[in-house]
């Protein structure tokens, strides 16, 4: 299993408009092949985040493009392009 972590600059918008937003790009994933789990932790003040879990790391190159163009047709105006901070095999996890 692969992930990664989206890390998004500085967040416009309420909490609850980036909450009903950051529930859509999951279903955009799941568009592509191996997609395991997308989630989005609240973000405050200075950036967001997402944290995409995916089967294989072609799956999850496959899914950045998805997620580049979903963010900025659908959230340009809360959120800036995202930059991938960190994308790695997954070596633990639980809970899923």
């Amino acid at each position: 299993m692969d992930g990664t972590i989206w890390r998004y600059g500085r967040v416009a918008g309420a909490p609850d408009d980036l909450s009903l937003a950051g529930r859509a790009p999951a279903a955009v994933l799941r568009q592509g092949p191996g997609f395991v789990r997308c989630a989005v932790p609240a973000a405050h003040g200075s950036g967001g985040a997402a944290v995409g879990l995916f089967e294989r790391r072609a799956d999850l190159e496959a899914a950045e493009p998805l997620v580049a163009r979903w963010t900025a047709g659908h959230l340009a105006g809360l959120l800036p392009v995202a930059r991938r901070i960190f994308r790695a095999e997954v070596v633990a996890q639980r809970g899923i």
